[in-house]
């Protein structure tokens, strides 16, 4: 779809990296605060679904609070990208700082991105706001450090860290030539510039791409050890980077209604005809291209043509035809 060449990619390893599993996730919503929550991290971690970075992620309603949170139950939080969401305990914990002091220094750096042109001012008051809320809003060290594992989250956060993901998945898709430059401009949501040529877009994928050490090789003592969760944002990176790896196109599913995010990577199961994302949605759309033919061979015969004149004007066979015409007369009798 793209008429420009995009450039070429070098990864390595030239092999897909296994996935690991993310944290799970509870979600605790904050008393006369609708624009934030806390999120208690479990283990053990969960799956991720493959194509979640084109499906699931895509459709998710950013301006519905239900849904984000429903999302974050399921999957886990994302955020900003300077701020990985680590539980708040290891943060100013490891840093040797009090629950005062870290929450200052996080607003002390916030505000210095205001320096920087890279940032949006918007974005940067996003991010304070935040940050502010945070500090406000948290329980006390020794809370967090008898529950563990808590993370704040706001919901400008999710957004900024949900649009930034959804937007490396379109960069990918321009560099695939599934999606033109101008259906990248007109869809980009993140506060990143939108890229004006696919090497401009490729160049964002890359900055995207540029941190996959949580999946790193590693030696432990501890067979619990070998295989640590990973937050979301570094899962979905990953299903990124191994779909560069294998070659992979974003194909869109031929079903008119799919409820599964339309965009889907090609599997074993439909490698063949590459029409459908799944056999759900290609029984859905086989039976509503079904009805819509017994609709006009009714249509025609009520015009007054015989058998043989609609099979040769619907470019099908009489015996095809007269099963239609059966169909419809079965439905109009009542029956199913």
């Amino acid at each position: 779809m793209t008429t420009d060449d995009p450039p070429k990619l070098y990864v390595w390893p030239n092999e897909p990296v296994p996935a690991r599993r993310v944290w799970r996730y509870t979600v605790d919503p904050i008393r006369d605060e609708p624009d934030a929550f806390f999120v208690y991290r479990h283990a053990p971690g969960r799956e991720v679904p493959d194509g979640l970075f084109l499906r699931d992620l895509m459709t998710l309603d950013l301006a519905s609070p239900d849904a984000i949170c429903a999302f974050i139950q399921r999957y886990g939080p994302l955020g900003p990208e300077w701020q990985d969401r680590q539980p708040l305990a290891d943060a100013y914990g490891a840093a040797g700082l009090s629950w005062e002091q870290y929450t200052q220094a996080t607003i002390d750096s916030i505000r210095g991105l205001s320096e920087i042109s890279f940032y949006t001012p918007e974005y940067v008051s996003t991010l304070l706001r935040s940050a502010e809320l945070e500090a406000q809003m948290t329980p006390a060290p020794d809370f967090q450090v008898a529950r563990g594992n808590i993370t704040f989250v706001t919901l400008d956060e999710f957004r900024i860290g949900a649009r930034t993901m959804r937007d490396l998945a379109r960069a990918w898709r321009l560099y695939t030539g599934t999606m033109t430059i101008e259906e990248l401009r007109d869809s980009w949501e993140s506060h990143h510039s939108v890229p004006d040529s696919i090497d401009a877009a490729v160049g964002r994928m890359l900055v995207e791409l540029s941190d996959l050490s949580p999946f790193a090789p590693l030696v432990v003592g501890n067979a619990d050890d070998a295989q640590p969760p990973v937050s979301l944002t570094s899962a979905l990176r990953l299903q990124v980077f191994n779909e560069i790896v294998k070659g992979s196109v974003a194909l869109r599913c031929r079903n008119e209604t799919c409820p599964y995010g339309v965009w889907y990577l090609p599997t074993t199961w439909n490698t063949g005809s590459r029409r459908y994302c799944c056999s759900e949605c290609a029984d859905m759309q086989t039976a509503r291209e079904r009805r819509r033919r017994v609709r006009d061979a009714n249509r025609l015969a009520k015009q007054g043509l015989t058998e043989e004149q609609i099979a040769a004007n619907m470019g099908t066979s009489i015996d095809r035809v007269e099963g239609w015409l059966a169909a419809a007369a079965k439905r109009r009798k009542g029956g199913k």
